[in-house]
C-alpha cells in the first residue's frame, strides 16, 4: 500500500513537470552579473568556462571593452573600480596594467581579453559581443574602424555563432558593410521600428524584459528578427519567459533558468 502511495506520488510530480522550451538560454556576462554562482564574477574566465560546460546553456553575452593598446577586454562596466582592484576606464588603461587587475570579492580572478584560440570560439555556442563603444573617461566614442580591426584579426568575422551587440544605430550599417552579424540593443521601442527599416539586415534586438508586450514580442518574431530579454534575475522573471517566449533571455540567474526552462 505504501509502495503504490509512492509510485501514484512520483506519477503525479512527473505529470506536472513543464515541457522544456526552446527559449535560448544565453548566461549574461558568462554565468550572470548579480549571480548566485559563488566567487565567479561576471565575464571572467570561470563564468565563461561554467557556462560552457552547461549543455543546458545554449551561449553568454560578453561585454566587449578596448585598452590603450587597442586590445579587447572583457569588462561591464564604464568605472573598474566597480568591479576591479583598478581604477579609471579600460580605455585609459595599457594591456600590462589591466593583466595586473583582479576581480574584487576573493578568488584572484585576472581580467579576461579576448584571445584568437580560445576554446570560446569554437564551442558551438551562440556569443553575443556586447560592445561597449563609448570611453565614459575620455568622453569619447571609440571608431568602428578600430573596433572592426581588432576583432577582425581575432578571426571572428566569419565565425557563424558570433554577433555583434551595438545600442549606436550609426555602428549598424559600418559593421554589416565589413561583413559582421550585427544586433541593436535598446529599451526605446518606439526606436524598433525605424531601426529595422533603417537596418533590414539586422538579426534581431535585445531588449529589457518588460519593454515590450507579448503580442509585440511576437510581431517581431513573425518578421525573423530575434528578440533577446535581459534582467532575468528571479524565479519569478524565469516563469515570466514561459509566457512571453522570446528568442532567448541573457539570465543573471542561470542555473534558475535550466530549472525552470529545461
Amino acid at each position: 500500500m505504501r509502495f503504490s502511495w509512492l509510485v501514484a506520488l512520483f506519477c503525479l510530480t512527473a505529470c506536472q513537470k513543464k515541457d522544456a522550451l526552446s527559449v535560448q538560454i544565453l548566461g549574461h556576462a558568462g554565468m550572470g552579473l548579480s549571480s548566485n554562482t559563488a566567487n565567479c564574477p561576471g565575464n571572467s574566465q570561470m563564468a565563461i568556462d561554467l557556462a560552457l560546460a552547461l549543455d543546458e546553456v545554449d551561449g553568454m553575452e560578453l561585454d566587449v571593452r578596448f585598452s590603450k593598446d587597442s586590445t579587447a577586454w572583457f569588462v561591464h562596466d564604464s568605472e573598474l573600480s566597480s568591479q576591479t582592484n583598478l581604477s579609471g576606464c579600460v580605455e585609459q588603461k595599457s594591456d600590462q596594467e589591466l593583466q595586473n587587475g583582479r576581480y574584487k570579492g576573493g578568488g584572484n580572478h585576472r581580467l579576461v581579453s579576448l584571445k584568437k584560440d580560445a576554446k570560446l570560439w569554437e564551442a558551438g555556442k551562440r556569443i553575443l559581443l556586447d560592445i561597449k563603444h563609448f570611453n565614459v573617461c575620455d568622453q569619447l566614442l571609440i571608431p568602428a574602424e578600430v573596433i572592426d580591426k581588432v576583432l577582425e584579426n581575432l578571426g571572428l568575422k566569419n565565425n557563424p555563432n558570433v554577433y555583434l551587440l551595438f545600442n549606436q544605430e550609426s555602428y549598424l550599417t559600418y559593421f554589416h558593410d565589413k561583413g559582421w552579424k550585427v544586433m541593436y540593443s535598446s529599451d526605446d521601442k518606439e526606436k524598433f521600428q525605424t531601426v529595422l527599416q533603417n537596418h533590414p539586415q539586422l538579426f534581431g534586438f535585445l531588449v529589457r524584459k518588460d519593454v515590450l508586450s507579448n503580442s509585440e514580442l511576437r510581431s517581431f518574431q513573425e518578421k525573423g528578427i530575434w528578440v533577446y530579454l535581459y534582467e532575468i534575475r528571479s524565479n519569478k522573471e524565469n516563469k515570466m519567459v514561459r509566457e512571453s517566449m522570446p528568442t532567448g533571455i541573457l539570465s543573471d540567474d542561470v542555473y534558475g533558468s535550466i530549472i525552470e526552462l529545461r
